[in-house]
């Protein structure tokens, strides 16, 4: 199959993998095979652009990276960009964490941007013609989302690089140039011509633009500083943030003296300290509140404390000193109060705590604003000077201009900027169509608690990077994952939806028989009467701790026993053990395993526990003759007809029964210890096992009392259904035309059930 997820098969009892497409078991009908699809991961759910990461995911542990890029990018073009720079909020948000720690997601986006290449195919769109302002990642993004539906587009830059603040704003030891130049080829391939040192406002105006393209998106992002308006801001040596950062990356000298402020808690911030300590200055950043409330990523704030540069918290600059020149900073110290806006709490300065600090420079990178002065009075600003749009379509108050991206949000994150370009772009497309682009509401699909129980913990990759004393110049820090270690971090994704929506079964299936659009139905029939014949679960394995359940590897449970001795299952019939597939010669099955013990499970009996426990002893003797099954049993009830029967011939065949309680099942030196007591000789015994068999307790499927609601029924305290009366009306209920059947009443064996 070329289906790349794997997930733990719910026929064979989690004893092998199965495929999202599957054959639900050898018997189904229609014996077809169908598609496991929960909804959307919460990863994908996370992402402001939508990427499949599942998807993408999946694939690099097939070892499928061009696959995995491709896929990647159909939602979010920069994906060399983000996997080295995104703030990933799709590990925030990764299911894997609830067991150990969140999948290493950008770090697998930036191993398929570097090792999943594949030929670009230029193409030439025929359509209408659009031009992007800008070519940060939100023009870039709508550039490409309009080329791919066959649009002529024209971004215009202002700069004589391409990238906005992705080539102006961050350094080349976060992200390389030729990382930039990688999704721009990328994009360009799709037909998007790209013109810099184009201004509009002088080079062109928004009026000419309007009056040859068929529409215009606007994405100069927030490049104008915001100043922190003290006393002493305009001296020599107190410098602006971004315009440092972009000096420095315009390969442009820049001089610091020995000791530099950086003033600001955000991504900037961080980047301009990194950046100065690479000039060889001793560095302190200053931020008014705590690095709990630090908008940085942690990440980085870390690196940088790796690197040397020191952290003030908060502290908040009052004045600049110096006369001609800088030469210190009055500072006040802060204390937090209540939340203000951001929803982090507010700083507040603590009276009489002044102090100074003596610095050669400070860079102020407290945040940006965007620079509208090229616009018209008919566009509409907000008190902070972005621009007002459509929150829906992103239009502005002007005919077919649309605006997005840091211009409209404020300074933000690549991801979101991206997913501005993509939201754009489909309003121009229904703009000029008038097709409406509906985006579609999917289900969060999140393992349930009782599988991220059973789930082994695996370390995170780590991502290597070149050593702290090496980090004099600009190459980048981060080397990348190597092949081994990418497949074995994706190794680690629990596919939450079970299908990622690859649709690489789409490629191999002749027939054209795979439909992902369709819908669930809701379906409504005329019934004179309704069986309701549910059937029920196991005992839960994990409130077994006392058996081993979950911590010896070769504990399992009777239906995992039944899908080892059948000729379909994941042995082929043959008896294995799961931790290393050997044949095993001695097992242990312990009967009424949750059952019968009011004090720590279940009150009540099971009933089918004994039979079927002797079925399997039995059974496991034929397939493994000289093998050794031993059954822990309370006392043998065989109501049956022929029961009595057939457990004396168990014990014929050379069952051995012992009379008496398990305390204790744990794992030692490779083999299953029980520890338990024989109550006919009055004797603890200690046996040393192979394997283990839970005969485990029934108990009503977890929907039972729902389904009860809906149908007018009761259940009793151990929740199974009431029958109208016990003798008189034994499969009727209280709701007329509603009848039971089968182990909904309560624990039942095969010929009871078939009876019935």
């Amino acid at each position: 199959l070329v289906c790349p997820v794997e997930i733990e098969s719910e026929f064979d009892e989690r004893l092998r993998k199965r495929h999202a497409v599957f054959r639900p078991f050898p018997q189904a009908v229609p014996n077809k095979f169908t598609i496991s699809w929960l909804g959307h991961p919460p990863c994908r759910s996370a992402c402001p652009a939508g990427v499949n990461v599942q998807g993408y995911v999946a694939l690099i542990q097939a070892g499928k990276y061009q696959e995995a890029l491709k896929l990647e990018r159909e939602a979010n073009p920069l994906a060399s960009v983000c996997g080295r720079v995104c703030n990933h909020p799709c590990e925030t948000e990764c299911a894997r964490k609830e067991v150990d720690d969140p999948i290493a997601i950008a770090s697998l986006k930036r191993f398929i941007a570097d090792s999943g290449e594949y030929p670009l195919e230029p193409k030439q769109p025929t359509g209408p013609e659009i031009v992007v302002v800008g070519s940060g990642p939100a023009g870039l993004s709508c550039a490409y989302f309009l080329a791919k539906r066959n649009y002529r587009v024209t971004i215009f830059e202002a700069e004589e690089l391409i990238g906005g603040l992705l080539v102006l704003g961050i350094p080349e030891f976060r992200l390389p140039r030729d990382a930039i130049k990688k999704d721009i080829d990328y994009i360009r391939s799709f037909g998007v011509e790209i013109k810099t040192g184009v201004k509009v406002g002088e080079t062109v105006t928004i009026d000419e633009l309007r009056s040859k393209y068929r529409a215009i998106f606007i994405a100069t992002g927030a490049h104008d500083e915001i100043r922190l308006q003290i006393e002493g801001e305009d001296l020599p040596g107190v410098l602006p943030g971004v315009s440092f950062l972009k000096r420095v990356n315009l390969k442009e000298e820049v001089r610091l003296g020995r000791r530099v402020a950086v003033i600001g808690g955000g991504n900037a911030a961080i980047d301009a300290a990194r950046v100065a300590k690479r000039l060889e200055s001793e560095v302190t950043i200053l931020y008014r509140r705590s690095r709990r409330e630090m908008p940085a990523n942690p990440w980085e704030v870390e690196e940088a404390l790796n690197e040397g540069v020191k952290i003030e918290f908060l502290v908040s600059p009052v004045k600049f000193l110096g006369d001609d020149r800088l030469t210190g900073v009055e500072c006040i110290r802060m204390e937090l109060g209540e939340p203000d806006a951001s929803g982090r709490r507010r700083p507040i300065p603590i009276p009489g705590s002044e102090f100074k600090i003596e610095v050669d420079n400070v860079i102020v990178a407290i945040s940006q604003t965007p620079r509208t002065d090229f616009l018209g009075e008919e566009f509409e600003r907000t008190r902070w000077g972005t621009l007002v749009v459509d929150p829906e379509t992103l239009q502005t108050r002007v005919e077919g201009v649309f605006a997005g991206g840091d211009l409209v949000s404020g300074p933000a994150t690549v991801i979101e900027a991206v997913a501005a370009g993509h939201k754009a772009a489909d309003a121009i497309h229904s703009y000029l169509t008038g097709e409406k682009v509906f985006k579609k509401e999917f289900p969060v699909a999140r393992p349930e608690p009782e599988r991220l129980a059973k789930i082994a913990r695996k370390s995170r990759a780590e991502m290597p990077k070149i050593p702290i004393g090496e980090r004099g110049g600009f190459v980048e820090v981060e080397k990348g994952l190597d092949e081994d270690k990418a497949k074995s971090e994706a190794s680690r994704c629990l596919n939450c939806a079970v299908c990622c929506e690859c649709l690489e079964c789409y490629k191999v299936c002749e027939p054209d028989a795979i439909d992902h659009s369709i819908q669930d139905q809701i379906l409504e029939f005329d019934v004179g009467a309704i069986v309701v014949a549910t059937g029920y679960d196991l005992y839960p394995d994990q409130n077994l701790i006392e058996y081993g359940f979950g911590t010896a590897r070769d504990v399992i449970n009777g239906l995992q026993f039944e899908r080892l001795l059948s000729a379909s299952g994941p042995t082929g019939g043959e008896v294995r053990r799961p931790s290393d597939n050997k044949v095993p010669k001695r097992v242990v099955f312990i009967q009424c395993a949750g059952s019968r013990d009011p004090e720590s499970h279940l009150p009540y009996c099971s009933k089918i526990c004994c039979m079927y426990t002797a079925k399997h002893a039995m059974l496991y003797k034929h397939r493994v003759p000289d093998g050794e099954p031993v059954i822990f049993y309370i006392d043998v009830r065989t109501p049956g007809k022929g029961f009595e029967e057939f457990y004396k011939r168990a014990t014929d065949e050379g069952v051995l029964y012992l009379r008496g309680k398990v305390s204790k099942v744990f794992e030692e030196n490779g083999k299953v210890i029980v520890w338990g007591v024989d109550t006919l000789i009055g004797k603890k015994v200690e046996i040393e096992a192979d394997m283990v068999v839970l005969a485990t307790g029934i108990i009503p499927r977890p929907d039972a009392q729902d389904l009860a609601k809906k149908f007018r029924l009761t259940f009793d305290e151990n929740g199974f259904y009431n029958e109208a009366h016990p003798k008189l009306r034994p499969v009727e209920t209280l709701t007329a035309g509603v009848y039971l059947a089968c182990a909904i009443q309560g624990p039942k064996d095969i010929p009871e059930t078939v009876a019935q």
